[in-house]
C-alpha cells in the first residue's frame, strides 16, 4: 500500500476514473481481509485459514495490478511532459531536402484521394438508401 501512496503522490492524486474505482475496491478488499483475519484469529479452523489465504492472495494480486497500472500512467504523463517541452531552435534550411518535398506532395495526393473516396461513398450510400426505400 505504501508503493501505491508513493505513486499517487507522484501523480498528484490525479488518476483516471477507472483507476479511482479500483483504488476504492482495493480499500474494500483490505477491509474484508481484516475481517477474515479477525474471524480466523477468533476461531482458527482450516476453512477460515483457507478463506484468509484466498483473500490475501486476491488482495496481493489486485495490489500488484494497480501498482503496474499506476506506474504506466506515471510513465505516460512523464513522457507527455517531455514532449511538451519546447524544442531547441534550429536554423532554417535554405532548401527542403528532396525527400521532404516528395513527402509533402504525397500527403497532398492522399488528402485529395481521401476526399474523392468520401464523396463516392456518400453518393453510393445515398443511392442504396433510395433504392431500398423504393423497393419496400
Amino acid at each position: 500500500m505504501e508503493k501505491i501512496k508513493e505513486l499517487l503522490e507522484k501523480l498528484d492524486n490525479k488518476v483516471t476514473v477507472s483507476l479511482n474505482k479500483r483504488l476504492d475496491g482495493l480499500e474494500k478488499l483490505e477491509e474484508r481481509l481484516a475481517l477474515a483475519k479477525s474471524e480466523h484469529e477468533s476461531n482458527p479452523t482450516e476453512e477460515s485459514e483457507a478463506s484468509l489465504s484466498e483473500v490475501q492472495n486476491y488482495v496481493s494480486d489486485v495490489t500488484e495490478d494497480l501498482i503496474e497500472d499506476l506506474e504506466e500512467l506515471l510513465e505516460k504523463r512523464e513522457a507527455s511532459k517531455k514532449e511538451e517541452a519546447p524544442a531547441p531552435e534550429l536554423t532554417p534550411a535554405s532548401e527542403p531536402a528532396p525527400l521532404e518535398a516528395e513527402v509533402v506532395e504525397e500527403k497532398k495526393g492522399m488528402s485529395i484521394f481521401g476526399v474523392a473516396l468520401g464523396v463516392a461513398l456518400l453518393i453510393g450510400t445515398a443511392g442504396a438508401y433510395n433504392y431500398f426505400n423504393k423497393n419496400r
